[in-house]
């Protein structure tokens, strides 16, 4: 074990309930404070000595030397959980082409009858590779012959050795593949952010043109009853009609304004007013 395990095993449950059993046969139950250390001379020697602060269920804070700690029992359950899968961890990062295999066989209904199970696995080995060799004797040379041999090299990858197997080779490339299987996939998805333009101009409401509008025609109508009332006074004193094409008598009402507006010319005021 790493130096100081101990030590930092305290640390991380700080505040987890225990039940420490010490020197004398005595256990000790309460939650755990944090650790104390403190330089203690030996024959001029200094020497560091660390002890576990303790909040008992008797609610009395006591200081236990490590040296008479003899077995801690975490009663926390769920630092158990965490503890374990912690080391779990470790040992599956130190073993990291070792996976856990677990086989359930289940009877046909006679659970007297014994069965033989065979299980059977494919794992990646490299190629085999050949070595021919030639054989030639001195009295083989006198007769014009000789030996070819062909030897297959094969390597053993395993972690066991190979003892009373039957190996057949293949030549040809292996039609497979490599699959990340325990590697996490993700899809990438587009992120959308939010537009940010700013607009030229403040945006004006359409009513009030539509206002507007109704104003000018409410004017017009104001302004032109009186005007017809003193066209209709004129004629009554014998004052003679307008020439044709010529403005009529009156055009101009309150103010100066035009008393009648026709739509080209309000249309164009509109228009005039209108900002996009």
């Amino acid at each position: 074990p790493d130096r100081g395990s101990f030590s930092s095993l305290i640390t991380q449950i700080k505040g987890a309930k225990v039940k420490l059993a010490v020197t004398g046969g005595k256990t000790v139950s309460g939650t755990i404070l944090g650790i104390e250390e403190f330089d203690k001379l030996i024959k001029d020697e200094k020497i560091a000595e660390k002890r576990l602060i303790l909040f008992q269920d008797d609610e009395v804070i006591s200081k236990i030397k490590f040296t008479e700690i003899k077995t801690l029992d975490i009663l926390n359950e769920e630092i158990k959980k965490d503890l374990k899968f912690f080391l779990d961890t470790i040992i599956s990062g130190k073993k990291k082409d070792a996976k856990k295999i677990k086989i359930n066989c289940e009877s046909g209904g006679n659970d007297e009858v014994d069965r033989i199970i065979f299980v059977s696995y494919i794992r990646e080995s490299p190629i085999w590779k050949t070595s021919y060799r030639l054989i030639m004797s001195k009295e083989q040379a006198l007769e014009e012959k000789c030996l070819l041999s062909g030897w297959s090299l094969i390597e053993n990858t395993t972690n066991q050795d190979w003892e009373n197997i039957e190996l057949s080779l293949v030549a040809g490339m292996p039609v497979s593949f490599k699959y990340e299987f325990y590697q996490p996939i993700f899809i990438q998805r587009p992120v959308i952010r939010p537009p940010r333009v700013l607009s030229v101009k403040p945006t004006e409401i359409e009513e009030g043109f539509e206002m507007e509008k109704f104003r000018d025609y409410e004017m017009a109508e104001i302004a032109a009853k009186p005007a017809a009332m003193r066209k209709k006074a004129k004629m009554r004193t014998g004052v003679p009609p307008p020439a044709p094409g010529a403005p009529p008598r009156g055009a101009i009402g309150y103010g100066g304004m035009q008393s009648v507006m026709d739509d080209d010319a309000l249309l164009e005021k509109v228009k005039s007013q209108t900002k996009i």
